[in-house]
């Protein structure tokens, strides 16, 4: 439970430095794109285009597509670590174990209880052969609940209802039927609590896929964007950055003069993709809705084990209940 509980914690702080960084760049590409808008602006109003105008906009053009393809390069980034991040939790071993039959992450297991009231209640009214049988039968359901796993059901539902079948048929009615009622109001509250964790689980799973969903569209539409930029600059493989300076022969800067800067400007390519930047859709990552959902859903664990730590009725031990919780609400996302 620590190691995931690290692991969330780690891919959420790595992916909050990625989104700040992001923001740092798009204020600098909002500024760069500003700045290239006022020079074309004074270069379309102004009779004759001067060497320092056109050395102006080939710096601002240069600057933009550079810090366009850097920008895609930290969303997509972004993406990745969205996408660890939605695995990890979808995995959801932090909260999954405790439905598992055999943990005893709330300071008992459900086979413990399940076969000390089995043996107390069910086995009641057999006596000496009988009875041991009945035991050793109970104990090697329990023993085995990874049934539960192989029918693609709940393992806490899957492993009553083995011992409950195993006690129906058992001898000929050896069990009484009020030991049988007796027994399932016994596990009562423990049924209750699983099935609180189970349906919180399942809904906010469902919510988890809606959120892959959405990513997947996200990244669909960032990396067309990508490729419309690349076709525009007739880049077809290798570093766009590299590219960039190819096209803007970057390296020669100093010795191009204002018919070069000009044709640069001017250029089939570079006006394409600077359209394009202009028309390009908000690339921001917005992972609130999923940070909201994920909180709510270990808002909604929380108060579940809370209310199981104060039920007298429950064998869980209310410190290691509470701990729980506190280790539970750490890794909320701010």
């Amino acid at each position: 439970m620590q190691k995931t509980q690290q692991h969330l914690e780690q891919t959420n702080r790595e992916l909050e430095t990625l989104r700040n960084s992001y923001e740092t760049l798009k204020d600098q590409s909002a500024r760069l794109l500003r700045t290239n808008d006022s020079i074309r602006t004074m270069i379309a109003e102004s009779q004759e285009v001067t060497l320092v105008e056109q050395r102006q906009l080939y710096e601002s053009n240069y600057s933009l597509l550079l810090k366009t393809f850097q920008d895609i390069a930290a969303v997509k980034q972004q993406v990745r670590n969205y996408n660890k991040l939605l695995d990890v939790t979808f995995a959801g071993t932090l909260i999954s174990q405790l439905n598992n039959p055999t943990s005893g992450e709330l300071g008992t297991s459900f086979s413990k209880v399940l076969l000390e009231n089995s043996e107390a209640i069910l086995g009641r009214s057999l006596k000496g052969n009988q009875k041991t049988k009945f035991s050793e039968t109970i104990r090697r359901v329990v023993g085995i609940p990874l049934v539960g796993t192989i029918i693609d059901a709940n393992p806490i539902t899957s492993l009553v209802k083995s011992v409950y079948d195993q006690a129906v048929s058992f001898g000929e009615n050896a069990v009484r039927d009020q030991d049988l009622k007796d027994f399932l109001s016994s596990i009562k509250p423990y049924t209750d609590f699983y099935y609180s964790l189970d349906q919180a689980t399942v809904s906010f799973k469902d919510e988890l896929l809606g959120y892959r969903r959405d990513l997947m569209t996200f990244d669909k539409a960032l990396l067309k964007h990508e490729d419309r930029l690349l076709s525009a600059l007739q880049i077809a493989q290798g570093s766009p950055e590299a590219a960039v300076n190819r096209i803007f022969r970057y390296n020669d800067r100093q010795k191009l003069g204002a018919v070069d800067f000009r044709k640069i400007n001017d250029s089939q390519e570079v006006g394409k993709a600077i359209r394009l930047i202009n028309s390009s859709p908000e690339m921001t990552l917005d992972q609130s809705a999923f940070e909201a959902s994920f909180n709510n859903y270990i808002e909604q664990i929380a108060i579940i084990l809370d209310r199981a730590g104060r039920n007298e009725r429950l064998q869980f031990d209310a410190n290691t209940v509470d701990k729980l919780i506190r280790n539970l609400k750490n890794t909320r996302l701010k």
